[in-house]
């Protein structure tokens, strides 16, 4: 049966999602605005490979080649180690890729004869506002090839029991059990055979579509909004927020841990710095970082802190790397003063277990490592730097 009969099959996208994060590494080409960053290469705890690019600017780690004069020899600064890569972005600033998006093709831990992954199997449309849209066919060409080797083993298994069934038929010397058993291999193999080969035209029986495999789409998304606002929320503004956040989210003040407050926030956060405190469509609310932080903060008990990180962490010590040190409720993050790329500050929840919250402008509220947390800094920041950290 020919590899472009079974190209596509819709009855298997779960499998090809999963086999999508397993096997496809994608790379973009670098745009045509590109600056010198420093990247740390190891640091604190054994973290590794954090990147310098910021994606939320569509920022890109590009060929050295596009920075003359880029010096790339490793730095050490205690335990940490540091290289410069060149960054670059599109040119026209709006935030989606300028140029063609480019995939490295998987590599297989383990080969299956006839299958070859190369560049030709994506195909990338640009939308006309700059955006591109790619149509990814290795996972299609993976499945099939599993299918197809599937039926070369299966083949061989069949024709071996054929060939035990006649031999043993041969050689039963009229023994009616021995010749009995060699008509049920017999007749097994050559039933096996006739379902094997056939599956295509019952699954095309039973549904045309279930014989569509179809390539993946990969549509490009864009990182959502960080920052909050500089306008302090008056007390007869916090009063009236804190009563609807509660009244949205069925929090439960003095009684939910961090974790739990984390979980019921979870969809029902609009990430606005213009209306924070207010209320958003849909049963939501209006938050930026540093108003979220705050009624989390004053819901555990705790004293308020400032709704603006750029005073939220003045006269804070940064953090010092070691999350043992850290406590439920700590507050982490960078001000805007810092942030020489985003141009925006941002601040981050301690939840307990190595595990910090936020409220964003992609997903309402978000989860995070240690490791994710230093990588924002950093990229947001252009610096090397650890983020503040505040204790309220």
């Amino acid at each position: 049966m020919s590899l472009a009969i079974l190209q596509k099959n819709t009855t298997i996208k779960l499998v090809s999602l999963i086999f999508l994060f397993i096997l496809l590494s994608p790379t973009l080409v670098s745009a045509a605005t590109c600056t010198v960053k420093t990247e740390r290469v190891s640091g604190i705890g054994g973290l590794t490979g954090t990147p310098a690019c910021d994606t939320r600017l569509n920022e890109i780690k590009s060929d050295n080649s596009k920075c003359p004069g880029i010096d790339t020899s490793f730095r050490y600064q205690g335990v940490d180690r540091f290289q410069n890569v060149c960054c670059c972005k599109p040119e026209d600033g709006t935030g989606v890729q300028s140029t063609a998006p480019k995939f490295d093709p998987p590599e297989l831990q383990i080969q299956i004869p006839g299958l070859d992954f190369v560049e030709a199997d994506v195909n990338c449309i640009n939308s006309g506002s700059g955006a591109y849209s790619c149509s990814v066919n290795w996972i299609a060409k993976y499945v099939a090839a599993i299918y197809n080797y599937g039926l070369t083993i299966g083949g061989i298994l069949a024709a071996l029991m054929l060939m035990a069934g006649g031999l043993l038929w041969l050689t039963s010397g009229g023994d009616s059990g021995k010749v009995s058993k060699a008509k049920g291999l017999i007749a097994g193999s050559i039933t096996g055979l006739i379902i094997l080969f056939s599956a295509y035209m019952i699954l095309y029986e039973v549904n045309p579509e279930l014989t569509v495999l179809k390539p993946i789409t990969i549509g490009q998304i864009k990182d959502g909004a960080i920052g909050d606002s500089s306008v302090p929320v008056s007390p007869a503004t916090f009063a009236e927020g804190k009563s609807l956040f509660l009244n949205i989210t069925k929090i439960n003040c003095g009684v939910d841990s961090y974790p739990e407050m984390m979980k019921k926030a979870k969809g029902k956060i609009v990430y606005s710095q213009a209306k924070r405190m207010t209320e958003a469509p849909n049963n939501k609310i209006y938050m930026d970082c540093s108003s979220f932080a705050n009624l989390i903060t004053v819901c555990a008990g705790k004293a308020p802190v400032p709704d603006y990180t750029e005073t939220m962490f003045t006269n804070q010590a940064r953090f010092n790397g070691d999350i043992n040190t850290l406590r439920a409720g700590d507050l982490i993050g960078w001000k805007k003063s810092d942030a020489s790329v985003s141009k925006n500050g941002h601040v981050y929840i301690y939840l307990g277990n190595g595990r910090f919250g936020d409220a964003n402008g992609s997903s309402g509220t978000g989860d995070y490592s240690l490791s994710q947390v230093l990588q924002a800094t950093e990229r947001h920041t252009g610096q090397s730097l650890m983020p503040y950290m505040r204790r309220p």
